[in-house]
């Protein structure tokens, strides 16, 4: 199988560990700040928080910095966008709209296919002591798929970057079974990644674990365009194990593998750059240790409530994760997001011409984004807009001199943006919204729904009439195509009774 430049050193073969640890479980003494005190610690309930130290918060905070730090002086990195045309091509799809989120017709397994995951005790080490196999071609994909129709249960995890995508992008994705933990780089081969993802989770038969799985969730809707079945979060099977409210605040997984594992894994690295290639070593770490302490900490939780007799609680924790990934993914409110923020920004400036010509730049500033699928302030910043309105240069000099910072960014979309500066702002002087009937903003800039009085106003005074005329011709002509019809038809009818 080939591997590319994030798996060299990593694609050994299947091993077999098929023993179970003879692991005691021990409950921490002390408690996380906040939580209510109930008492003893009875046998029905499930252990408690241990809090954790300030030198311990001290050291992963020291970590942290230590991380972006490095991740600061390591080279620029090329947008996987640039370099994969599949990628590109369904993140803009995605950008202007065009999702198509498929939902399961079954919403969970058959009682007897979650009894027999539940009673099918095994356990995992509590260090991880194997290397993760990362697949990155369709080779290991299709070899995958067979060597997955072995396990019911697996860890899954998702890692995401959102500074640089117009709406996100999953950069990593990882599983991990019994016997092996798997990492997925879904950039060089999108098409069949994704196709491969929506086969597996959509597969009732198979149980996936996660932790935290709120934005995974939302993540498989944007990226892969399903909603999950059979799924269950330990976040919530440990607020049912705890008696704790849904809505409580939730338990990293972290704090879950100390509780019920016993052992402290760090976390520092959460926020690096997970588009960088090769992936450090660290990083690979980080991400196997997510998915496998996702399943470690299951199957640890599944023994202990066999034993509590409460094991009807992952039943329960799979209806309720079911329940949160259905939550729909909303990503017109990345659009609206940006226009606010924009229009908190646009104080200053003189007249409402400016104010018009303000909206119309934000607007054709995240049009260009979804196409860059870059987020607006990367394109143009709210400052540079607000530049180009105050001193609305007229030619491509003065433009360049305005936007140097982005030229780089903007490529040929420079051109545009010129158009739109020298047409757009007579253009708008006599607009008035089509969404609200009110001018001063373009319609994009309008959070208000659309209502047809406004329709007309935009209709009737729009500065190219004769263009508007024409649409609105148009419009008649189609909403009274029957009417005319019909009144031809009672005309000739009229015209042959004359006759007679």
């Amino acid at each position: 199988m080939a591997v590319g430049p994030i798996a060299a050193g990593y694609e050994d073969e299947f091993r077999s560990s098929d023993e179970e640890d003879n692991f005691t479980f021990t409950i921490p003494k002390q408690r996380t700040r906040g939580l209510k005190r109930t008492g003893s610690l009875k046998p029905s309930q499930g252990p408690t928080l241990s809090v954790a130290s300030k030198s311990s918060r001290r050291k992963q905070n020291e970590e942290f910095r230590k991380s972006m730090a490095k991740e600061r002086s390591l080279p620029a990195i090329n947008p996987p966008q640039n370099l994969y045309q599949d990628l590109m091509e369904d993140r803009v799809r995605k950008n202007l709209g065009g999702f198509r989120i498929d939902i399961p017709d079954y919403n969970k397994m058959e009682e007897e296919e979650i009894l027999e995951i539940i009673y099918n005790q095994h356990l995992l080490e509590k260090t991880i002591n194997r290397k993760p196999l990362i697949i990155d071609d369709e080779v290991g994909l299709q070899n995958l798929k067979q060597k997955l129709l072995a396990y019911d249960e697996m860890g899954v995890d998702f890692e995401g970057h959102d500074s640089h995508s117009f709406l996100g992008m999953t950069s990593l994705v990882q599983i991990s079974v019994l016997k092996k933990d798997i990492i997925i780089d879904p950039f060089p081969n999108f098409s069949n990644v994704r196709k491969f993802l929506r086969d597996l989770f959509m597969d009732k038969s198979k149980l996936k674990i996660f932790c935290g799985g709120n934005n995974d969730f939302k993540w498989m809707q944007r990226d892969i365009e399903i909603m999950p079945a059979s799924v269950l979060d330990i976040q919530v099977l440990h607020k049912l194990v705890q008696g704790e409210s849904v809505k409580s605040e939730p338990v990293g997984l972290s704090k879950l593998v100390d509780i019920y594992m016993g052992t402290n894994i760090s976390k520092g690295e959460a926020c690096r750059d997970w588009r960088r290639r090769p992936l450090p070593d660290e990083l690979v770490k980080y991400a196997q240790s997510d998915s496998y302490y996702t399943l470690a900490v299951f199957l640890e939780m599944k023994k202990m409530l066999i034993k509590q007799n409460r094991e009807h609680l992952v039943v329960k924790a799979m209806l309720q994760t079911l329940e949160i990934s259905r939550e729909l993914y909303k990503w017109r409110d990345q659009d609206q997001k940006y226009f606010k923020a924009a229009l908190k920004e646009a104080g200053g400036l003189r007249n409402e011409s400016q104010n018009h010509l303000f909206s119309i730049v934000c607007h054709w500033n995240i049009t260009t984004a979804k196409l860059l699928d870059l987020k607006p302030n990367l394109v143009l910043p709210t400052t540079v807009i607000k530049s180009l309105v105050l001193q609305q240069p007229s030619t491509m000099q003065g433009l360049k001199s305005v936007v140097s910072s982005q030229l780089t960014t903007l490529g040929g979309f420079v051109k545009g943006l010129l158009r739109v500066m020298t047409e757009c702002t007579a253009f708008f002087e006599h607009t008035i919204c089509r969404r609200c009937g009110v001018s001063g903003h373009a319609a994009g800039m309008c959070l208000q729904k659309k209502s047809k009085a406004g329709k007309d106003n935009y209709y009737d005074k729009h500065p190219l009439q004769k263009i508007a005329d024409t649409h609105k011709h148009n419009v008649n002509y189609r909403h009274n195509k029957n009417a005319r019809k019909k009144a031809s038809q009672q005309e000739e009818l009229f015209l042959l009774l004359k006759k007679l």
